[in-house]
């Protein structure tokens, strides 16, 4: 009987030990919740502005407090996502308020790719990828050259070269197809002309950058 007594106490406190762990993890989760939207919380909260200081760029708040020094050469104003494009001696790079580079994007045009149904693009190791407006890779680096998105898909290749001519620049060979937004192959990349998988009336072959 006594056995018995000893079996189901030992057997209450591994319960309790238990449901002490399952609270203390069910704690820790809610408190990084808690700090994750605290987080989003002040990030939306700060209004940074554009100023300028001797020839350079920075933000401060809206109680013209500085927040980021001036110190890039070029810059635009924060979205709505927190994240704002900024060129310093390196090139352009997307930042957060608190002045930390989260991206560097693929340049067109002179200046940060342009996004396009949510995606922009990115170089990494000499290949092409896709990031959102939070600065954040969804898609990771591995093509040689992609376009846009456009109707959900956008054209990739592989083996192909991006040719020089003046102003302008032109893609010739490689194998190209179509992927999603989530990266995955929707048309297999095989040997096609590349104006075969770009929605008309786009031009592959010729682009200005």
């Amino acid at each position: 009987m006594v056995k018995i007594k000893k079996q189901k106490a030992e057997l209450q406190n591994k319960k309790y030990i238990i449901s002490s762990m399952k609270s203390s993890v069910l704690f820790r989760i809610k408190n990084i919740s808690i700090i994750f939207i605290g987080v989003c919380l002040f990030a939306q909260d700060i209004q940074l502005y554009l100023f300028e200081d001797d020839g350079l760029y920075g933000y401060m708040d809206q109680h013209n407090h500085i927040v980021i020094d001036a110190q890039y050469l070029a810059a635009m104003e924060f979205t709505e996502n927190g994240i704002a494009a900024v060129a310093d001696s390196a090139g352009w790079a997307y930042i957060d308020v608190l002045g930390n580079i989260l991206i560097r994007p693929y340049i067109y045009d002179n200046g940060p790719d342009y996004f396009s149904e949510g995606l922009a693009r990115f170089v990494e190791n000499g290949k092409f990828g896709f990031f959102d407006k939070f600065g954040v890779p969804v898609i990771d680096a591995q093509w040689d050259f992609a376009y846009p998105f456009h109707n959900g898909k956008a054209a990739v290749c592989n083996g192909c070269k991006i040719i020089l001519d003046n102003e302008h620049s032109g893609i010739t060979g490689g194998k190209w197809g179509y992927i999603d937004k989530t990266g995955k192959i929707i048309s297999p990349v095989g040997s096609v002309e590349a104006d075969s998988v770009l929605p008309k009336p786009a031009k592959i072959k010729l682009f200005k950058m």
